[in-house]
């Protein structure tokens, strides 16, 4: 392969980078997110396992609600989605609070 047929990568733009939201300002109060768990925290936290429950964000960066369990039997009863935010849910063990 010569140079010629090799892509050219370009860099990126950063005046458009600098123009979304920081992970911040997405997470503010008043978001979807931040509603639905304020709305849905105790009854999150009384399910079998589950030992936190927070904001955060999904795989691609929308806002979301994170759930943590004990064991990852505790995975298969929590929801994908609450109202339309995206459940994330993460194996942490128990929690010892000091």
């Amino acid at each position: 392969m010569s140079n010629q047929d090799e892509p050219e990568f370009l860099s990126p733009d950063i005046e458009a980078l600098s123009a979304q939201p920081s992970i911040e300002a997405q997470q503010e109060p008043g978001t979807p997110a931040c509603k639905v768990l304020e709305e849905n925290h105790d009854a999150l936290m009384d399910r079998p396992g589950v030992v936190m429950v927070g904001e955060t964000m999904d795989v691609i960066g929308r806002p979301a609600i994170m759930i943590g369990v004990k064991t990852t039997k505790d995975l298969s009863n929590l929801p994908k989605e609450i109202d339309g935010v995206p459940v994330v849910a993460q194996v942490i063990g128990e929690i010892d609070a000091q």
